[in-house]
């Protein structure tokens, strides 16, 4: 016979207690109320974890085996990561650093967005990211780039790429009109307002004044003042600075037409007028 100890007893009355409603955590631990119901449930909400993530991670628990793609892979890091399956999550980060591609880069963006919560996801924005830098003039002459969330163009402008500004400015200008188009009838702002989103993403110090007297103040889609700044950069007093061009300082030449289900927008530049259009829905 085995001497009755204190650490015997406890563990007695806690397993006594599980049936009425309390389940014991080890021998020397007190009893830990439990909800009976939700002992009893068989669906649990997984917060901040993609379905299809989770997924792919039971499979590879129960088969050793999975699939990749790029749209899972940042909540498929995110969730491995969280369980501690570190070798699942360098072997999303190799698979991303080497099949990324300009059609994949822009759902990962966004994706990237609402998925940043641990340091292993964030190693993975960098990978993006830095594909991003070696290919920015591919990227931002897409279609696809124009719709992008603000934030997302705006961090993609802003990085120090060998994109050269005049590029990044123009780029910024088709968001803005695609920006437009999109809101239609609906917009209020006009489309210096909108360029206003993503501005500061560019150094207009570090182009020519060729680009910026041809370019840049044709589209009045810069504030004056700013423009007035940067042009008068090489002289010594304003009085020595060249008057600026009356084009589209004083003149609004960019304009919103709504015809039935058609928006377009309208902008003249140095080449003549130009208009961009697109059917909505009603």
């Amino acid at each position: 016979n085995s001497p009755v100890t204190k650490q015997a007893i406890d563990a007695a009355l806690a397993t006594a207690s599980v049936g009425a409603g309390t389940l014991a955590c080890g021998v020397n631990s007190a009893p830990v109320c439990v909800d009976m119901k939700k002992a009893e449930q068989t669906e649990f909400v997984l917060p901040d974890c993609q379905a299809e993530a989770f997924r792919t991670l039971l499979i590879y628990l129960h088969t050793g085996s999975y699939q990749l793609s790029c749209d899972i892979l940042p909540g498929l890091v995110a969730v491995a990561h969280g369980f501690e399956i570190h070798h699942m999550v360098q072997s999303c980060l190799d698979f991303a650093a080497c099949n990324i591609t300009i059609d994949d880069v822009f759902p990962l963006l966004i994706l990237l967005e609402l998925n940043l919560f641990n340091e292993s996801v964030e190693r993975l924005v960098d990978i993006v990211m830095l594909f991003c830098d070696n290919n920015a003039e591919q990227i931002v002459m897409t279609t696809a780039f124009c719709d992008l969330p603000d934030s997302v163009a705006r961090n993609l402008l802003s990085r120090k790429s060998n994109l050269p500004e005049i590029e990044k400015f123009r780029a910024a200008y088709r968001w803005a009109e695609r920006y437009m188009v999109k809101q239609g009838h609906k917009g209020k702002d006009s489309l210096r307002d909108v360029m206003q989103k993503l501005i500061d993403s560019i150094d207009f110090n570090k182009m020519s004044t060729h680009d910026l007297i041809k370019v840049v103040l044709p589209t009045n889609s810069v504030n004056s003042d700013v423009m007035s700044q940067v042009l008068n950069r090489d002289y010594q007093t304003e009085e020595d600075a060249p008057p600026i061009p009356n084009i589209s300082l004083t003149t609004d030449t960019s304009s919103v037409v709504t015809t039935n289900n058609t928006v377009c927008v309208q902008h003249h530049n140095h080449t003549g007028f130009t208009t961009t259009c697109t059917t909505t829905s009603s």
